[in-house]
């Protein structure tokens, strides 16, 4: 894809306030400070505490293990509910109800080429769900050039596709952080108002907030109607569907495509394994954003942080109800390997970001005694986990059993007489099920949902599967090298300056 006529950005003149409050500015020294202890700990272990590093290590493999085998079962349980899910008529079964839910689907975009969105636009048109209770939202930047006069064409060669399309342009303000987020709370506040008008009550509205991308399976949004129909306190729900870098697969370099394939794993095990956050594409009641104040101006990052707002605010009667449809969106492309790794990395920059979401939670932590420690530890304690203590673990696991020897030769590495450098590979052998796992349901869903457009032998199939052996480089240059970069800047107090990667 090139990337050369994309429209203009105006360039911000403004001070934009820090995303990290002060209040909460001892929590990210605090969290920092653990993540560089955690990865650094094959250095000051042998020297500070030698005689239990070994031990340490140990159980941080077991726990590693566990971990993989537990995520990889769930991804398997993700993948047979999705094929489940697929054989029912959502449409139908939502008709059966005989209520209605009202659908606004918002797209908030910065700088998009219009033929992208139109195909988004198109793509929407396509879903299998009652036209009359369907409205979507252009959320444009009025800070990029000619967004209003983009918005105004989609919306006329679109009209009479869908009930409604409203078009809310963003002015960014002196007390907001320039990303997603804060486009999505001016859109959400605009789309209120509309609602209004029309009569429809909030607390039947679902807000679907999709990428410029994003295409939903044509049964998403009966499913995800039915089961808002049939939870317990609907509008203290979020939705989550299942989310496949696929959309353009063929069309990327191999490095993309590998890393592409580690996060659709990882978005298909989540659904079941944490069932913790909301994360890029998600659902929930017009109600409940406005209970909260929709999302918060400061964080750059929306996601987390929205489901963790409402979490608090609402003395964590919140739960995050699985949708078993897949969410297509696209991975990384450019014509020029460089410019798409280079992309690719700022995109992960931007993801390893969210890490700026765990003062916030750690600060809420304490003012909400109301809440159960216990409900607390249930739905905090697995976003931590993603967020400090597996990107901490690259540097354990590979030279927790090597490097401690050679910095302290004085020290025995041993775990029950065994020397740990031998133990901890066999300790680790059984999360290499995680790596077959991920690969067969990849090629199984690629085959169902981003079939090759033209036929290659199959000893290029095979060689393509060698694509997977770029992971290990792949993740330390997209995984460990990111989370550094963003703990560090919660160790100084430096934000991160939203940057767009372009579809």
């Amino acid at each position: 894809m090139d990337h050369t006529s994309l429209p203009i950005i105006k360039n911000l003149t403004r001070v934009a306030p820090p995303q990290i409050r002060r209040h909460e500015r001892v929590f990210a020294v605090m969290f920092a400070l653990v993540f560089f202890a955690i990865w650094l700990l094959p250095f000051w272990g042998p020297v500070l505490i030698p005689a239990a590093l070994a031990y340490i290590v140990f159980a941080y493999d077991l726990y590693w293990t566990f971990q993989a085998l537990y995520g990889t079962a769930c991804a398997v349980v993700s993948y047979r509910r999705m094929q489940a899910w697929r054989q029912i008529d959502w449409r139908q079964r939502y008709a059966q109800m005989g209520r209605s839910v009202y659908q606004v689907v918002v797209i908030p975009n910065l700088g998009e080429r219009v033929e992208t969105l139109r195909a988004t636009l198109q793509a929407l048109t396509q879903v299998d769900y009652p036209t009359e209770q369907m409205a979507v939202v252009l959320a444009m930047e009025e800070r990029e050039e000619g967004a209003l006069a983009k918005a105004e064409t989609l919306q006329a060669e679109f009209a009479g596709r869908f009930a409604h399309i409203w078009i809310s342009t963003h002015p960014l303000l002196a007390h907001e952080t320039a990303g997603k987020g804060t486009n999505l709370a001016y859109a959400a506040r605009q789309a209120k108002r509309r609602c209004d008008e029309l009569g429809w009550d909030s607390a039947k509205v679902l807000v679907t907030t999709i990428d410029a991308d994003t295409r939903l399976h044509s049964q998403y949004l009966a499913a995800l109607a039915a089961q808002f129909l049939t939870t317990d306190q609907p509008t203290r729900k979020f939705f989550q569907g299942i989310l496949l870098l696929m959309n353009n697969i063929w069309d990327v370099h191999a490095p993309i495509r590998a890393l592409s394939a580690f996060w659709t794993f990882t978005f298909v095990t989540g659904v079941t394994h944490y069932e913790r956050m909301t994360t890029a594409v998600y659902s929930t009641s017009l109600r409940l954003l406005e209970e909260i104040g929709y999302w918060d101006l400061r964080a750059p990052v929306e996601d987390g942080r929205l489901f963790f707002r409402a979490f608090f605010a609402l003395k964590g009667q919140v739960e995050v109800v699985p949708i078993y449809l897949p969410i297509g969106l696209d991975a990384v492309a450019s014509r020029n390997l460089w410019t798409a790794l280079s992309i690719q990395f700022r995109q992960m920059r931007r993801w390893a970001w969210t890490v700026s979401n765990l003062p916030f939670i750690a600060y809420q932590w304490q003012r909400h005694p109301e809440i159960s420690w216990r409900r607390k530890l249930q739905k905090c304690y697995p976003y931590v986990e993603s967020l400090l203590i597996i990107p901490a673990s690259w540097f354990v696991i590979t030279m927790g059993g090597i490097l401690p020897g050679l910095i302290n030769p004085a020290m025995q590495s041993s775990v029950f007489g065994w020397p740990l450098s031998l133990i901890a590979p066999i300790i680790l052998a059984p999360s290499v099920v995680g790596v077959i796992a991920g690969l067969a349901i990849n090629l199984r869903l690629r085959a169902q949902y981003a079939p090759r457009p033209r036929p290659v032998s199959r000893l290029y199939r095979v060689l393509q599967w060698g694509e997977w052996l770029l992971l290990p480089l792949a993740g330390v240059v997209y995984f460990s090298v990111p989370y550094l970069q963003s703990y560090w800047r919660l160790l100084l107090g430096n934000d991160l300056e939203y940057e767009r990667t372009p579809k």
